[in-house]
């Protein structure tokens, strides 16, 4: 694979770090969190308190746009590579 592929790969996990810490930090903020062992089912379910439940969800989609974004930048990545 050639380095820009790498290179990306080390920004996503910089970008996953941060966004860790920004849930992290937000979840402190709450007044009502859950935190028992079926955290995941609760998630799931749609059953954890609803500022939780919201932070869950935004922490989601963002994680999964970010790899998304990733996939498409090493195709890219790759495609150039070819030529």
């Amino acid at each position: 694979m050639p380095w820009p592929v790498y290179a990306l790969i080390i920004s996503w996990l910089v970008y996953a770090l941060w966004l860790v810490t920004w849930a992290q930090n937000k979840q402190r903020e709450l007044s009502e969190v859950y935190l028992q062992l079926d955290l995941v089912l609760k998630f799931l379910v749609g059953r954890l308190p609803r500022g939780q439940q919201r932070l869950y969800v935004r922490y989601m989609l963002a994680l999964f746009a970010g790899l998304m974004v990733l996939a498409l930048a090493i195709v890219v990545v790759m495609a150039a590579q070819v030529d």
